[in-house]
């Protein structure tokens, strides 16, 4: 498949795209920022890493004109939307109407050009979310940052059966590996090499 992959700089974006490369898809990945020196730390060295393995387009949010002009240029079999908000996404200040709009930007433009083109979507969605959590019994997002994947992927099952449009959705957990942000997962190995007890506030 030719696949068109937003938020490949991400840990997660990175192994997927990894992935689906050795599985013999062609990859074109965005990124928000103008060129790979813009990024630093883990981000940048992810980049470097696929650079010479995927295509990558520099400059390119969702929903803004390098991207339809993406979909109008070439022909996507399935569009991942895995890019999305995350600065300060652990604080309860955390910014959910900037985000959700950022991670719906001109959504009912793209859909549009999705069913003209007759590309599939697939959104990845978090545990953070309401009702994604084990069992689905919880209705309310567990974060601000929760809160607005949550009205984003509403949003996108919204337009999308409107317009007829096929979309799946891929639920993250707390995966943890190689070129990962030293977060929980690291807090927690750490803790349990020196035999302690972590600590969860």
């Amino acid at each position: 498949m030719n696949i068109l992959f937003t938020g490949a700089s991400s840990f997660t974006g990175y192994w997927f795209t990894n992935i689906l490369r050795k599985n013999g898809h062609k990859i074109v990945a965005t990124f928000t920022k103008n060129m790979i020196t813009d990024y630093d730390g883990l981000k940048r060295t992810r980049i470097e890493r696929m650079q010479h393995k995927l295509k990558l387009q520099f400059g390119v949010n969702f929903g803004n004109s390098k991207f339809l002009s993406l979909l109008d240029s070439e022909k996507f079999d399935l569009v991942c939307h895995h890019g999305a908000e995350v600065s300060n996404y652990k604080s309860f200040n955390f910014d959910v109407c900037s985000a959700f709009k950022n991670n719906t930007f001109n959504i009912l433009q793209v859909l549009e050009q999705l069913k003209k083109k007759k590309t599939k979507l697939v959104i990845t969605g978090s545990l953070f979310e309401g009702n994604e959590s084990i069992g689905g019994k919880s209705s309310l997002a567990l974060s601000p940052y929760g809160l607005s994947k949550q009205i984003s992927s509403l949003s996108f099952e919204y337009y999308s059966f409107s317009l007829g449009i096929p979309l799946g959705k891929f639920i993250i957990p707390n995966p943890f590996g190689p070129y990962e942000e030293e977060r929980f997962t690291t807090f927690l190995v750490k803790s349990w090499i020196k035999n302690e007890k972590p600590i969860i506030i």
